[in-house]
Parts: C-alpha cells; sequence; structure tokens
C-alpha cells in the first residue's frame, strides 16, 4: 500500500517542481534607460517615474550611459535588467534599429517594455507599448512660432539635424509642412547636421550666418547646436534679429530663454510620460490591457509663460519627493 502510494505521489511532485521552475518571479524594480540620466530633461522624466512607482509600491533603477550616445551601453543594461527579472523595462533609444535584438528578447521573456520619447519601428507586441510625444504638434509649434513672430517672409536655418535619432527624420518632415501652412512666405535656406561639440556648433552657425545675411530664425533639434548657436549670434551681433527655436531643451536653457537670447523652447511632456510608463507595467503585471501608443502634447515654453503653474509643474526634477 505504501510503495503504490509514494508510486503516485513521485509524479506529482515531479510536476509541481517542474511549475515552480518554469515560474518566473518578478522583482518590485522598473529598469528605466533614458539617453542621458543626468540631464534636466530627463531628470523630469525620472521624477515622474518616481512618483508613479511610489503609488504601486515598486522602485526605479536609473542608468543610461553619459553623452547620449551610447548605445551598447543601453544594451548591456538591458540585458542587466532582463538577467535579474526586473518588472518592466522603459528606455529612450538612442538609436533607431541597434536595440531591437535586445527588446524582442525582453518581450519573448514577457517582460514589460516601453519606448519613452519618440517612436521606433518594432512589430506590434502585447508586452510592448509606446509612450511618446506628438512629433506634428511639437513641428507645428515652432513653425507657428517663427512665422508669426516674423514681420517679414521667414528664412529659416535647421541645425543639429541627426538622422540616427529616433523621430527625427519625420519631425523634418512635419516642420517643412507645417511651414508650407504658414500665412507668410517662409522657406529654408540651411540644413546642417549636429555637432558633437560646442565650438563645432558655433563654427557652424557662424558659416550660416555669413552665409544667409538675410535669416530670420534658426531652428535647432539639439541643446549643444543651441548654445553654440547662441555664442554665433552674439559674436555676429545678430542675436536681436535672428529668433532661435530649440526642441531639445535643458534647464540651463531656460536661464538663456528669460535671458531673451532663445526665443522659444519646446518642451515634451516628460514628467507625465515617466509616469504613464510605470501605469503600463504595472497594468501588463495585472493582466490588463493597455494601449499599445498613448501620445502626450508638447508645451511651448516662452519668456511670457514660464513662470506659470502648468509650466513650472513640466520642469519640477523632485525625483526624491514622494507625494
Amino acid at each position: 500500500m505504501r510503495l503504490r502510494s509514494l508510486v503516485a505521489v513521485v509524479p506529482l511532485l515531479f510536476l509541481l517542481g517542474n511549475v515552480g521552475c518554469a515560474y518566473k518571479k518578478y522583482s518590485d524594480v522598473i529598469c528605466a534607460i533614458p539617453r542621458d540620466p543626468s540631464g534636466s530633461l530627463y531628470v523630469t522624466q525620472h521624477a515622474g517615474m518616481v512618483h508613479a512607482a511610489a503609488r504601486f509600491g515598486m522602485k526605479v533603477y536609473w542608468n543610461g550611459p553619459r553623452g547620449g550616445d551610447d548605445t551598447q551601453q543601453q544594451i548591456e543594461l538591458m540585458e542587466r535588467a532582463i538577467q535579474q527579472r526586473n518588472a518592466g523595462i522603459v528606455i529612450t533609444p538612442t538609436a533607431a534599429f541597434a536595440l531591437d535584438t535586445v527588446i524582442q528578447r525582453a518581450l519573448s521573456d514577457k517582460l514589460p517594455v516601453v519606448i519613452l520619447g519618440s517612436p521606433i519601428p518594432f512589430p506590434a507586441d502585447p508586452y510592448l507599448s509606446f509612450v511618446i510625444t506628438d512629433i506634428n504638434q511639437s513641428a507645428k509649434l515652432a513653425a507657428d512660432r517663427i512665422c508669426l513672430s516674423s514681420k517679414k517672409p521667414a528664412e529659416i536655418a535647421i541645425i543639429g539635424i541627426d538622422p540616427v535619432t529616433p523621430g527625427t527624420t519625420a519631425l523634418l518632415s512635419s516642420f517643412e509642412k507645417a511651414l508650407d501652412r504658414c500665412n507668410l512666405s517662409a522657406r529654408i535656406v540651411s540644413k546642417v547636421g549636429g555637432a558633437s561639440t560646442f565650438g563645432q556648433s558655433q563654427a557652424t552657425t557662424a558659416r550660416i550666418l555669413r552665409e544667409q545675411p538675410k535669416l530670420t530664425a534658426i531652428y535647432s533639434l539639439s541643446s549643444v547646436g543651441t548654445r553654440g548657436a547662441i555664442a554665433a549670434l552674439q559674436a555676429a551681433h545678430r542675436d536681436h534679429s535672428v529668433r532661435l527655436v530649440s526642441i531639445d531643451p535643458n534647464l540651463d536653457l531656460v536661464l538663456l530663454l528669460r535671458r531673451g537670447e532663445i526665443d522659444a523652447l519646446i518642451f515634451p511632456n516628460m514628467r507625465a510620460m515617466g509616469e504613464k510608463s510605470i501605469e503600463n507595467i504595472v497594468a501588463l503585471h495585472k493582466d490588463q490591457p493597455v494601449q499599445p501608443i498613448v501620445i502626450f502634447e508638447p508645451v511651448l515654453v516662452t519668456r511670457e509663460n514660464v513662470d506659470t503653474d502648468s509650466v513650472q509643474t513640466l520642469l519640477k526634477m523632485d525625483w526624491r519627493e514622494i507625494p
């Protein structure tokens, strides 16, 4: 009798053992991988994520490449998150296709992945979602600001172009279409790629100013390009005649905006996007569906509205403050 009972129990124990091995417990940590973890724009994302995570009893591991273009480090951080069974990954990719393999590895492991900031081409997956900025609206805000502030036909230079950065090509296309709808004649007279240093950006803008004496506006796609452009405009004594609009804002650029050296900054709502990314990951762990794409409106920040409550909330970087 005892032998028959033992024979019956052994397969059951073996089955339960297999089930236990197959079950993979996730930690309470969500891995966040921005392009630049110390950049003030991304610190606002960090704040939104930490506050949202606290509501669900989760934690945020915040790390990423210094300098914004180290794709290999982003890959290594994703692999670390997979190995440690983190609850999910929130990443702002430095390049459109370089992360495909490691993203697919995470999704195959049923690890939720949120692409934050700009979209990248990737097949639909129930564990993949996008929390992104409205690129068309961002381009429209820039075009309208340049057109409406110009008393004569606008001649525009675009600087800081990096086609590898996700969303750049779509942004340029949308900006050109928005310019076509301006009430006054506007045309792009120069397009230049992104420079890696302040000095290169300054030299590039100085060359554009020499070649385009009727230039009325500069549309900058990078913070490095914006800083270099300011220096070149001041050196050429054209800082009051050429308007500068930037879509890659940082906190130090807000000071330059207050001084009138920048006409406008277009801020993505990184704080709200960070909160939404956490909510998506938590929902998936509860077997609740999430929208595959959530789009947030960017905000045009000028000297006129920079001190309003809505903009100041957008700029808050208090990631250690728990509500």
